[in-house]
């Protein structure tokens, strides 16, 4: 038998952990699918061949910080976890542990951050227009 958890900032903080756990698996299926566009669909305009997997990482990583950012600024609306407070939903959505959901995606933000500096400084970005433009010549 089950048995239910009578206090509810353990409930609450049971929840935060399960949502933590589902905004994860979301964050990391936008890096790999928008990875896989890169690696695998866009094959044909020959960008793998050129940069390496350097480009497919840049911009799932890309993607992901965009993510992050976005839903970031969403935890902090407080009107409108306000408004959500008072539907159903805050049976399933601990609005309470706002300030910990923000916390917890600001530190994925800051991950994909670094990761999309970090390849995009060892790919050279500048460096690829410069080599395009004087090979024409």
């Amino acid at each position: 038998m089950k048995r239910s958890c009578s206090n509810p900032r353990l409930r609450s903080t049971a929840i935060a952990y399960k949502l933590s756990k589902l905004y994860f698996t979301l964050l990391f299926t936008v890096f790999f699918c928008v990875c896989a566009v890169f690696a695998i669909e866009r094959e044909q305009a020959g960008l793998r061949r050129i940069c390496g997997y350097g480009v497919t990482i840049t911009r799932g990583a890309a993607s992901a910080m965009m993510f992050t950012y976005a839903s970031l600024l969403v935890t902090m609306c407080r009107n409108i976890i306000t408004f959500l407070r008072d539907t159903f939903l805050h049976l399933y959505i601990p609005f309470d542990d706002a300030v910990t959901m923000h916390k917890f995606i600001a530190f994925w933000a800051a991950v994909f951050t670094r990761q999309y500096l970090t390849w995009l400084t060892w790919l050279g970005y500048p460096y690829i227009g410069h080599i395009a433009r004087f090979s024409l010549r």
